[in-house]
């Protein structure tokens, strides 16, 4: 069968910790990991997010209150482009392997990781675009990846 599409989640709020639905998890990025050296050692598995570039959505008002569309396209309420960071760190382990030792990592990423908190709506949303998935051992190091549509 199909995978279920996520869908959107209750308002903003719900007790403790948030939305409980933000922690739903929405996909799982696993890789192999070998020790290729002499010695044991350990290693930090980083996975970073790289959100879409064309998000946009209607500018709040000043209140903070929610803007909508006029039908017919009033041109008072243009569209904004919100702008993300390059990539935002999301989920990292730590690894610790024999000599010539392999480990396959597994790591997931809920709703919050792939949602920005959107002014407009007053609640967490997931750009319902493809995403990139980048993992590596730093920031500046990041061999693997690929793109990810949530939806």
């Amino acid at each position: 069968s199909e995978p279920q599409r996520p869908t959107k989640p209750s308002d903003a709020g719900g007790g403790p910790g948030g939305n409980p639905s933000l922690y739903e998890e929405l996909a799982r990025v696993e890789l192999q990991v070998q020790n290729t050296g002499r010695r044991s050692g350990q290693t930090v598995i980083q996975v970073y997010v790289s959100f879409p570039r064309d998000v946009t959505e209607p500018p709040s008002s000043n209140s903070g209150s929610k803007t909508s569309n006029v039908s017919g396209g009033n041109s008072r309420f243009p569209t904004e482009k919100i702008d993300f960071p390059e990539r935002v760190l999301r989920n990292f382990t730590k690894v610790a392997l024999a000599p010539g030792e392999s480990q396959t990592v597994s790591m997931t990423l809920t709703r919050k990781d792939l949602s920005y908190w959107s002014v407009h709506e007053q609640n967490w949303v997931m750009p319902e675009k493809e995403f990139y998935i980048s993992v590596g051992h730093s920031s500046r190091d990041l061999p693997l990846g690929q793109p990810f549509a949530a939806y």
